[in-house]
């Protein structure tokens, strides 16, 4: 029995290991997208000329690609953080640099979402809908509950911008982040945070 308490230690130690390798591969994933997908400009050889669909198809891919990795990272980060894991990504256990990061990943999602035009958000429907509401209430849960006023007013900031977004795609998705956005106490805000 002595034998099996001193293995699962290890065993933790090596998990974590793997999940945190499993991370670092995860975070990189972007580097290897083909250059026509990395950049917002597209690149034509010099003997090539674009048909129509060719630069709608690239952005496309672009968007999709980017919201998805942004809200599955953001939606990893917090996971590690609620289940106090966040050395598995890199952090150390403060909560103030954990919640720093999460709002850097929401605000790179919530850039990506402004830099292309707004039919490209109408259509990926309710799966990429879906998507910007986990990403809201992750704000959501920040503006709410951090101890730091300023991650507060970073966290209701990008909320408002991202249900600004949901509220123009008229969705389900922004029916729930609303919903649960009214379902949260008044209370829990800070004075010159109001959730209006």
């Amino acid at each position: 029995m002595k034998s099996r308490n001193k293995q699962a230690p290890l065993d933790d130690q090596l998990e974590l290991s793997r999940l945190s390798t499993m991370y670092s591969e995860f975070v990189s994933v972007l580097d290897d997208m083909p250059p026509s997908l990395q950049s917002s400009v597209i690149l034509l050889r010099d003997n090539e000329s674009p048909t129509e669909y060719q630069p709608i198809s690239f952005t496309t891919q672009r968007y999709r690609i980017q919201t998805m990795f942004y809200c599955a990272k953001l939606l990893v980060v917090h996971e590690c953080i609620r289940f106090e894991l966040p050395s598995i990504i890199g952090l150390h256990n403060e909560r103030s640099a954990s919640t720093r990061e999460e709002l850097n990943i929401a605000r790179d999602f919530v850039h990506t979402l402004q830099s292309v035009p707004f039919h490209y958000l109408r259509g990926n429907g309710e799966p990429g809908i879906e998507l910007i509401r986990a990403v809201g209430s992750v704000l959501l849960e920040i503006s709410q509950n951090s101890n730091d006023e300023s991650h507060q007013q970073r966290g209701h900031t990008l909320l408002n911008i991202t249900l600004n977004i949901l509220a123009k795609l008229n969705s389900q998705a922004s029916d729930k982040l609303i919903e649960q956005l009214s379902n949260a106490s008044v209370a829990s805000f800070p004075s010159n945070l109001s959730p209006d």
